[in-house]
Order: structure tokens, then C-alpha cells, then sequence
């Protein structure tokens, strides 16, 4: 299990106001079968700070849960194949209220 908490200040000159950002991020996994296949899962969260007059008209918040299973060829880090799925709610990317879905797979070689 892995939790980190985020808090970002930034001051920008000129007229306008400070910026507090402030999130969360948790995950975890489990061996299902002990240093071969990996289910893993991640939650994100983050506040923006939408009356600073920074960023405009902008989201407020913003969340993201991403399952995950990773398969270890080489039963290491050598040899490994991921995949996930990331839903991503008010997405960063484009307009509020705007959600996305993230298909990904690769394959890790490490020499």
C-alpha cells in the first residue's frame, strides 16, 4: 500500500492571486500468483483552487481509479507486461464535466 498527499502553492506576480491545489493518491496491489501475476488498483484525487483567478473558469475537483493487472514474465521487473484502465472524472484535459476512459497496454524489457 502506497499513499501520498499533494499540496501545491503558487504565487504568481502581477494582479493575481496565490494558487492552493491539494490531492491524494492511494494504491496497492496483490500477487494472485506469487512473482507472476500481479492485480493492482489506484485512486487519485485533487481540489483545485478555482477562485484563485488563475486558471479562469476551470473544475474544482477532479478524480481518477485506474485497475490494473501486471504480468511478470521473467517473474521480476525484467520481463513484464501491464495493463490498465483509467477512468479520469472532470479529466485535466479539456472542459469541466468532461470524463475520460484510458485503455493501455505495454511491454517492460529491462537489460
Amino acid at each position: 500500500m502506497f499513499y501520498e498527499i499533494i499540496i501545491y502553492n503558487g504565487v504568481e506576480s502581477g494582479n493575481l492571486d496565490t494558487i492552493y491545489d491539494q490531492g491524494f493518491r492511494v494504491q496497492g496491489g496483490l500477487f494472485l500468483l506469487p512473482d507472476t501475476l500481479e492485480l493492482t488498483a489506484r485512486y487519485a484525487y485533487i481540489d483545485y483552487d478555482g477562485g484563485s483567478g488563475i486558471t479562469g473558469d476551470f473544475r474544482d475537483t477532479s478524480w481518477q481509479i485506474t485497475p490494473a493487472i501486471n504480468y511478470y514474465i521473467s517473474h521480476d521487473h525484467r520481463w513484464k507486461v501491464q495493463v490498465d484502465y483509467n477512468f479520469i472524472r472532470n479529466s485535466f484535459i479539456g472542459k469541466s464535466d468532461v470524463d475520460e476512459n484510458i485503455f493501455r497496454a505495454q511491454l517492460q524489457a529491462y537489460f
